[in-house]
């Protein structure tokens, strides 16, 4: 059973139970997902985030380099590797920008 805080809200409704079902379910799904700011770090002067998803041990990165944004995923539990592999992956970007300059 769904519960709200706000019981003149379901009176609006009245007896639509399709309705109530749909916002129960859209109630929880909101309640499930967890949502967090973006922290942005710096590696050599590049913004970077790393967020873990809802998947456990599966992170979430980006970083923009000039005006390309680069993204991706990666797998570990250990938070500090996965920002370690963004600031190898900047490492590399770094270098392929110094090699061939815009």
């Amino acid at each position: 059973m769904c519960v709200l805080a706000l019981p003149e809200f379901w009176k609006l409704l009245g007896n639509s139970t399709r309705l109530r079902s749909f916002l129960c379910l859209l109630l929880q799904v909101v309640t499930l997902i967890e949502i967090e700011p973006k922290v942005y770090m710096n590696h050599k002067g590049v913004e970077y985030t790393v967020i873990e998803t809802t998947t456990p041990g599966i992170w979430k990165w980006q970083f923009q380099l000039d005006d390309t944004v680069k993204s991706g995923q990666t797998e570990t539990r250990i938070e500090l590797l996965a920002r370690r592999r963004v600031q190898l992956r900047i490492n590399q970007a770094l270098r392929r920008s110094a090699l061939n300059p815009h």
